[in-house]
């Protein structure tokens, strides 16, 4: 008998969701015009955001791995290894998470407007090694986005109730995306529901 299992699980957003992937985009190898002045570009979000063609939002499923690592130390602490345990047998069965949100053609109507599925935040940072502050332009999910997804692990390394726990916590405590340390990101779990069938899948710690 197989001691690895899978779940399919389903959170929905409580708080607001900003987007702010460092890929390849974010600083590109060939120069390319500028937009805006230092630390104030209007056009940043274009190169930090993650969507599909039709405009889907989505991010990479590294993000969760790296959530519910977070989530372990807050469910658990430092006791029984909980944290080694999660990346040593933690898979997602998707490559990426998709939301149920999509990016607006016209974004840049939609600046700081909270009541839009999608909107563009638009705020002041402080840069914490040069102290220096910066306009930053992120993509931002209102709170009720959602996302379905699925994770594979050896029970006998996480049992089935402390992943639960450890899923739940990352919601409550942790959250997903930009802005963490102040509450964005944060979501609840609508459904976490174990699976007997054997699933195609992608190694989120490689």
């Amino acid at each position: 008998m197989s001691n690895v299992i899978q779940a399919n699980v389903h959170i929905q957003g409580i708080r607001p969701m900003l987007i702010h992937h460092f890929g390849p985009d974010a600083i590109p190898l060939e120069r390319r015009e500028k937009s805006g002045v230092a630390g104030n570009n209007p056009e940043e979000w274009k190169h930090t955001v993650l969507m599909t063609d039709k405009r889907q939002l989505y991010v990479p499923s590294e993000y969760i791995l790296a959530n519910f690592r977070a989530g372990s130390r807050i469910a658990f602490g430092t006791r029984g290894g909980h944290v080694g345990k999660l990346a040593a047998c933690l898979q997602i069965a998707d490559e990426n998470i998709y939301f149920n949100c999509f990016v607006p053609t016209n974004l840049n109507d939609y600046v700081n407007c909270t009541d839009a599925p999608v909107y563009l935040d638009v705020r002041g940072v402080k840069q914490p090694t040069t102290k220096a502050r910066n306009m930053r332009y992120r993509v931002a999910l209102s709170p009720g986005w959602q996302s379905r997804f699925s994770i594979v692990w050896d029970k006998t390394l996480i049992s089935r109730e402390e992943m639960h726990s450890i899923v739940i916590h990352s919601g409550q405590f942790i959250g997903l995306g930009d802005g963490r340390a102040i509450g964005f990101g944060r979501y609840t779990v609508e459904e976490f529901n174990l699976q007997v069938k054997k699933v195609e899948i992608n190694d989120a710690t490689t």
